[in-house]
């Protein structure tokens, strides 16, 4: 027995394992390429919604700074006849839609703080109060609410743009 022998491989699988690195080789660039795409469209995703959360905040302060303004200036029965003037921002129902309107050509309150708070007042009326309690059986309640209807929006930094609208009440 000589062990000194060499063997050989058949001449018919040569080459057969570069053909497979290569497959291999492709799968793997599918796979990395296919994660890059993926990787890019959540990151766009998060900046979008990072970008429509900013709007939500800026319009929800422009709602803050207009109740705050309705309240510290019309609190009781409204003196200011808002169907006079629409040059300040405030309107009587009906005139403006503010979500079918264009905000650069209307006239809108600006905050003081900040230069994107912008919001609509619209004057809705007065209502009548809230009736009895059946439970205790008293009176009547007599105040009447005056109703407003507040328009704000919100810009974020990208161009993301977001209204929100809430009714405020006060009371005489």
């Amino acid at each position: 027995m000589n062990r000194l022998t060499s063997y050989s491989l058949p001449k018919h699988n040569q080459g057969f394992s570069l053909v497979v690195g290569l497959i291999l080789l492709l799968a793997m660039t599918l796979i990395g390429v296919t994660a890059s795409r993926v990787a890019r469209t959540e990151l766009l995703l998060a900046n979008n919604a990072q970008n429509a959360a900013e709007a939500f905040a800026a319009a929800e302060n422009s709602i803050m700074v207009g109740e705050r303004d309705i309240f510290a200036n019309y609190s009781g029965i409204p003196t200011f006849n808002f169907s006079a003037d629409n040059t300040d921002g405030y309107y009587s129902a009906g005139e403006v839609g503010a979500i079918t309107s264009d905000w650069s050509g209307l006239p809108h309150e600006t905050g003081a703080a900040s230069e994107d708070v912008e919001y609509l007042v619209e004057y809705l009326g007065p209502a009548p109060g809230s009736g009895s309690s059946l439970a205790l059986g008293v009176g009547t309640f007599t105040q009447k609410r005056y109703i407003f209807r507040v328009s704000g929006r919100g810009d974020s930094s990208k161009g993301s743009v977001r209204l929100v609208q809430t009714v405020f009440a006060t009371t005489e």
